[in-house]
């Protein structure tokens, strides 16, 4: 189970549809200064970015827009990298096209930080002792067609999200596998995946000027907070992506903050169901990234970005979970 505070932060998220600042996850004013902190070191930036003026709305150029995206990513990053996890620098990857950011830590078995002149995204998997915490993925990109983000926050076991019916309901379930996806539905909804996160996601998807994207991954992967949206290109829509960045990581963070490790079985499920979904997001990164800067240079950094296969404390019980793993996998992209 996971020891957080379910009112305090559903509190939290639900004060993002009036009070438009940054989450407080975190209780110190050092830490709430780093999340608002683009706002005002961008100002010069976006003075020398703008293109003109939309119904009243000052429009910025792709470029600058990527700028205030990457320090919104870093500022997330270190969020992460001061929250207590027991972070510790890999050996990362750099080339002409971009760079990537590793680390480990103690409940971490991979986290990563990619960064492009045109994209940055942050991943962090969690190891399959620490059984319960959603996976975290953000990716923000900047073009001259908009501001686009792309979060996922992925589940550790199969909650049948796949098989959602048009109006967001399930059906009875009336097998042994429909029932435990029934209740890991309901176990997540209860811990992460809440109203006020659902309200969150539906915020940044109905923003003025949002234009909700095409998924392109798996439910089953992404679970019921997959975010695909496009926000103008605008200073409101930057403001909005940044923010988005830093409360991702900050709810990721008080989530990690507040989970406790599990017992063996739970451990060799998770562990099972991860390397599935590392697959499945493995290959929709490599594809994205190579489309997005060509099939040499995005497959070195997805691969660098994906990190070894293996999660970290892959013992032989948990090997022997995921000996399907080596089987055809119907989630690999």
């Amino acid at each position: 189970m996971v020891r957080t505070n379910t009112a305090a932060m559903e509190c939290a998220l639900l004060l993002l549809a009036v009070v438009p600042s940054c989450l407080a996850f975190a209780p110190t004013t050092t830490q709430i200064g780093q999340w608002c902190r683009p706002r005002q070191a961008l100002g010069e930036q976006r003075r020398h970015g703008r293109r003109g003026t939309h119904l009243g709305l000052s429009m910025l150029d792709a470029a600058s827009a990527n700028v205030g995206l990457r320090e919104a990513q870093a500022g997330a990053l270190q969020l992460l990298l001061d929250g207590g996890l027991g972070l510790v620098d890999g050996e990362g990857f750099s080339s002409g096209a971009g760079t990537v950011q590793t680390f480990t830590g103690d409940d971490v078995s991979w986290l990563s930080a990619v960064q492009t002149d045109r994209l940055c995204q942050l991943t962090s998997w969690n190891g399959p002792l620490l059984s319960e915490v959603p996976h975290l993925r953000s990716c923000v990109e900047a073009s001259d067609a908009g501001i686009d983000i792309s979060m996922d926050f992925c589940p550790r076991g199969d909650g049948g999200y796949d098989t959602a019916n048009a109006d967001g309901s399930f059906p009875e379930p009336d097998s042994r596998a429909m029932f435990m996806q029934k209740q890991r539905r309901s176990d997540y909804a209860a811990s992460f995946f809440t109203p006020a996160m659902e309200a969150w996601a539906a915020g940044l998807t109905n923003a003025p000027g949002a234009q909700p994207q095409a998924l392109n991954r798996a439910a089953q992967l992404v679970g019921p907070i997959g975010l695909s949206v496009r926000l103008p290109l605008t200073d409101a829509g930057l403001d909005a992506a940044a923010r988005a960045c830093r409360e991702a990581a900050g709810v990721y963070l008080g989530w990690m903050q507040g989970g406790e490790r599990g017992g063996q079985t739970k451990s060799q499920q998770a562990f099972a169901h991860d390397c599935k979904v590392r697959a499945g997001m493995g290959g929709y990164t490599e594809k994205h990234l190579s489309d997005l800067l060509g099939a040499e240079a995005g497959g070195d950094l997805a691969r660098a970005d994906a990190g070894p296969r293996d999660l970290a404390d892959r013992g032989g019980a948990m090997s022997a979970a995921a000996a399907d793993n080596f089987q055809p996998n119907p989630l690999k992209y």
